[in-house]
């Protein structure tokens, strides 16, 4: 099974992703729509294990229909995300907006005029690396908080490696972003706190797993730790905090770029951003119910819970 799923990502990174990346952003609508169909039928684990999740969530305030309908829209939200990928190194400054339009971008102006930094939280809200370009070919400077390494189960090789090292090349090879490996522990931040000094932008993954701190929050009526290495950051720094989400609007993309969160201390300025987060996400709740699946996924592998309580 693994080995015809590595030769169909092969293929779909490979000529599917040429092919696609010439089409018309409303043509691809069409192809995400087929293409979450049949995810949606195929995939019934993951669309019971979203439905079960989701109700929790709403605990009653939403009845099946909606549940229903937010999980088959997770599908195509997800399958969309990926495919717009396909079309980045089409993307430049000169056609940027026409592809990702913004709305906030003064919130983000304003405090960079004050000369240290801005910290943009982004969590995995949709299609959320689009974020890169979308700033990126607008001229700003950015650096990009991610774990890279190797998977905990062990080295890639072969097909698997084959399968990461194309990918990589098509999605970070072409954004316009310097990655900073959260993997590398202290030097990261190091690297981190340098770019905010020197009045760049730092994205951070507001809903990840990394850190050695969290702090519980409350999110769609449940409890989250959420890790406190930004607003730490942001303390240290003087560095702006800017919640940002990223929203598919069909053949369009629009990043949102909320206001400063301002706050006396880091855990009363994660329990202000945790409650702009849960606005987000109980509006388009089907931009981050795959998330939730993968999260899921982590718990089975080992990893630690994003809700509390959550079980495999």
């Amino acid at each position: 099974m693994r080995l015809i799923l590595n030769i169909i990502r092969l293929i779909l990174w490979g000529p599917v992703r040429k092919t696609v990346s010439f089409l018309p952003p409303a043509f691809l609508v069409i192809i995400e729509r087929l293409l979450a169909m049949i995810a949606y039928r195929l995939l019934s684990g993951r669309r019971e294990l979203l439905l079960k999740e989701l109700a929790r969530c709403f605990g009653g305030k939403k009845g099946k229909a909606y549940i229903d309908r937010a999980v088959r829209d997770s599908f195509r939200i997800y399958v969309s995300s990926q495919i717009r990928l396909f079309y980045l190194p089409r993307l430049n400054s000169s056609n940027i907006a026409r592809y990702i339009s913004v709305e906030g971008l003064q919130y983000l102006d304003q405090e960079l005029e004050k000369g240290k930094g801005a910290i943009i939280l982004n969590p995995h809200f949709g299609p959320f690396m689009m974020i890169m370009p979308a700033l990126g070919y607008r001229g700003y400077k950015l650096n990009q908080m991610a774990l890279q390494g190797e998977p905990p189960w062990g080295a890639r090789q072969g097909l698997d490696k084959k399968v990461y090292d194309m990918k990589f090349r098509s999605v970070e090879g072409n954004m316009p972003v310097k990655f900073i490996n959260a993997a590398s522990g202290t030097f990261s931040l190091r690297e981190a706190i340098k770019a905010l000094k020197n009045n760049e932008i730092v994205f951070y993954p507001s809903t990840g797993m990394g850190g050695t701190v969290f702090h519980p929050v409350g999110l769609m009526g449940r409890r989250i730790m959420l890790s406190m290495t930004p607003f730490n950051a942001a303390k240290k720094t003087g560095a702006s905090l800017l919640p940002a989400f990223v929203i598919n609007e069909g053949a369009m993309i629009k990043l949102k770029i909320e206001k400063a969160v301002e706050s006396d201390t880091a855990e009363v300025g994660a329990e202000a951003y945790a409650r702009i987060l849960d606005e987000y996400v109980t509006k388009y709740p089907e931009h981050f119910a795959m998330y939730i699946y993968e999260v899921n996924k982590n718990i089975r592998m080992g990893g630690t819970p994003f809700f509390a309580g959550q079980e495999p």
